[in-house]
């Protein structure tokens, strides 16, 4: 299994939206941000995903939580830019 290790070099999850090319400029269009703890540790999220670990499968399983991690700390790197 191969899991980008620097996801902000390629930029694939900033493509395509709505009312924007990117998702940092569709953020900048909010006037008020939710809020919402992002600074929680990757641990308390991925056991969420624990939980439901036996219906996954290990392979699959590993792949959410360092997939949830990745996208964790790109969404939290967006929100330090607003």
């Amino acid at each position: 299994m191969n899991i980008n290790k620097k996801p902000y070099l390629n930029k694939r999850f900033d493509k395509s939206k709505p009312f924007s090319q990117k998702h940092i400029s569709q953020i900048k269009l909010i006037n008020n941000l939710p809020k919402i703890n992002l600074y929680a540790t990757n641990e308390e999220f991925i056991n969420i995903i624990n939980e439901y670990e036996c219906y996954l499968g290990k392979e699959r399983y590993i792949a959410m939580c360092n997939l949830l991690k990745e996208r964790l700390d790109y969404v939290r790197k967006l929100y330090s830019n607003v």
